[in-house]
């Protein structure tokens, strides 16, 4: 069984992942040897995201730790494309998507399918932060 630590120490790997990934982004497409840090990845917030999508033991042990880390991921990114505003990002993974036939993020996600959302996640955030 995946204990709670487990969970949130793999949220913090993902979202760790995705910060590195703006971070060398940023830096490239600015031309900047100096990399700016943020301090949005603590387990707190990794708590938060695991209440947000209120998994029960049955989905997270379908994702498993690796699927847990790219939720992390997944979340980070979409907390960058949207400026960090939290009701914008709550809306990013509710609102259905016609790339998933009119399917919502955070369904995917309970269903245990975080690979597309990932995809999708970090498309965006790449083209948001040329």
């Amino acid at each position: 069984m995946t204990t709670h630590s487990q969970l949130v120490g793999a949220l913090i790997k993902g979202m760790r992942r995705a910060e590195s990934a703006r971070k060398a982004l940023i830096a490239y497409s600015a031309g900047l040897a100096k990399q700016t840090s943020i301090d949005d990845v603590t387990p707190d917030n990794a708590c938060k995201v695991l209440d947000m999508f209120a998994l029960d033991s049955e989905q997270i042990r379908e994702l498993g730790l690796i699927g847990v880390e790219e939720l992390g991921e997944a979340v980070y990114h979409a907390w960058s494309i949207n400026a960090g505003e939290l009701e914008r990002v709550v809306q990013w993974f509710r609102a259905p998507r016609v790339e998933f036939v009119g399917k919502h993020c955070s369904e995917l996600i309970r269903a245990g399918r975080i690979g597309p959302v990932l995809t999708m996640a970090r498309e965006q955030a790449l083209l948001c932060h040329r």
